[in-house]
């Protein structure tokens, strides 16, 4: 068996690199979303073999409970990928009520070489994947993050699993390429198991081929002096590590931004805090929690993203400025519909 840390698969034209979150046709990169590329790995890793619903959900969204919707989005959007030419060969087969099977031949091997410029970055300006669906009523909810991007170098999207918090981050990232001359870079860290290992992720994605027992401190000294946005998505399995390293690489880089999605913020310092709708609606103003019931309802009917906050440690969510509601399907799917229980107005 091909080493873990030097593995890939090649399939038809394709290449996938697992822990580079790339996948190459012929030889170019292409555009394709993490959770996509996870589902990727999870089947190329046993070819011809039935890999479950439960089991795909559980290697793509570790701790997570989330509708088998999410599955079938992402499935949808791999099949694009692999099969978009007309004549293409079909690469994955679904096993109704159970599963699904990857049903090309693949061989497993060790990793191509990436065309990396000398500075290390990709000779592309980002790893975007491209958008598989329509986003619906949340053009006012990007511009806000975009702006707050001007005015932090740390933004969160915060809330719970499942609720569309990776597509809004990537809207935002899209519309942020012109905006940063060194790139746009996605890293998903949902299957990332040591806490770490953050920094090897960040410049496993970015290209830097360093072999270092300081990984961070390679990557601090490659940005240093670089304009570039980091996604970091999925952080709240190995929320600490991720706010170290974060907190360190902007510590030294004044040119790097990064947009992070969690279900908890990072708790580091100039972390500006987006709450995004979920089982709970925490509501925070910078002068604390203060939004009444006309304000629950405003933002509850404008999707839910609310004013900014700087984290404090001593920030509590009181009970009568939380609004339960009714977990939306995914972020693109149909009408947005939700039940909110206001306090009072």
């Amino acid at each position: 068996m091909v080493p873990r840390a030097s593995r890939s698969f090649t399939f038809g034209p394709f290449t996938l690199i697992p822990e580079r979150q790339v996948l190459l046709k012929s030889g170019e990169v292409v555009r394709l979303g993490g959770r996509a590329l996870h589902l990727l790995t999870a089947l190329v890793e046993r070819p011809g073999e039935l890999v479950s619903k439960s089991e795909l959900l559980a290697a793509v969204w570790p701790g997570t409970s989330v509708d088998e919707s999410n599955l079938k989005v992402n499935m949808a959007a791999l099949r694009r990928v692999l099969e978009a030419e007309p004549d293409a060969p079909q690469y994955v087969a679904t096993v109704v009520g159970r599963g699904y099977q990857f049903v090309a031949p693949v061989q497993a091997k060790a990793p191509v070489e990436l065309q990396v410029e000398a500075s290390g970055l990709l000779t592309a300006n980002h790893n975007l994947p491209i958008s598989t669906m329509r986003i619906f009523g949340r053009a006012s909810a990007i511009a806000s993050i975009r702006k707050d991007l001007e005015q932090s170098p740390l933004v969160s999207i915060v809330g719970a699993g499942g609720i569309g918090k990776t597509t809004v981050a990537l809207a935002v990232a899209q519309g942020a390429v012109e905006d940063f001359g060194d790139g746009v870079w996605l890293v998903d860290l949902a299957t990332l198991t040591d806490a770490d290992r953050v920094s090897n992720a960040i410049a496993a994605v970015l290209g830097l081929e360093a072999h270092s027992p300081d990984m961070l401190a390679v990557l601090r000294a490659f940005l240093r002096n670089r304009q570039a946005l980091l996604v970091l998505d999925s952080c709240e399995h190995i929320i600490e590590g991720v706010a170290s390293c974060a907190d360190r690489i902007l510590a030294s880089a004044a040119g790097v931004c990064i947009l992070a999605t969690s279900r908890e913020p990072l708790r580091i310092e100039k972390e500006r805090v987006r709450s995004w709708l979920g089982q709970h609606l925490r509501m925070r103003s910078q002068h604390g929690f203060n939004f009444g019931g006309r304000d629950v309802f405003a933002a509850a009917a404008d999707h839910v993203l609310l004013a900014p906050a700087e984290i404090h440690q001593s920030a509590l969510v009181a009970p009568n400025h939380i609004a339960r509601v009714i977990p939306a399907p995914p972020v693109g799917f149909g009408r947005d519909l939700r039940t909110v229980q206001i306090p009072s107005i």
